[in-house]
């Protein structure tokens, strides 16, 4: 049995995007930046800098990114683009473009400036070629 010919799958994808709002992710992602900020509080450490909040709400918009493509292009026959609203499409797109590239370049740039570890082989012994007696 193929893959489109399981409207489980379809009816379950469909219900998901109906159910999936970029405003639920941002009320997640304030509700994660207030835990985030009471467990260092919790841990005696220092509040967490922009920066850090800056991540964590990157990270939870790329899972949610992430998530929705998945939706929409494997669980949906044919692909329910439609049903996601062009608040999420631009959400998405932007969230992907940015961390895929990101991630990526990084990757490319830590490949590219990484100098090569010198060979831990010692080198053969050179011998002479004299002539035997």
């Amino acid at each position: 049995m193929s893959v489109n010919q399981w409207p489980s799958l379809d009816s379950a994808g469909r219900t998901i995007l109906h159910a999936s709002d970029y405003r639920i992710v941002a009320i997640i992602a304030l509700v994660a930046c207030a835990g985030f900020w009471l467990l260092r509080k919790k841990q005696g450490a220092s509040a967490p800098d922009i920066a850090e909040f800056l991540r964590l709400v990157a990270s939870l918009f790329s899972i949610f990114g992430a998530l929705t493509i998945g939706v929409v292009f494997l669980l949906t026959r044919p692909p329910a683009i439609e049903l996601v609203s062009p608040e999420t499409l631009a959400i998405v797109g932007v969230v992907v473009l940015i961390s895929v590239t990101h991630q990526s370049g990084t990757d490319i740039w830590a490949l590219l400036a990484t100098k090569p570890k010198p060979s831990t082989q010692a080198s053969p012994p050179v011998t002479s070629s004299q002539p035997g007696p």
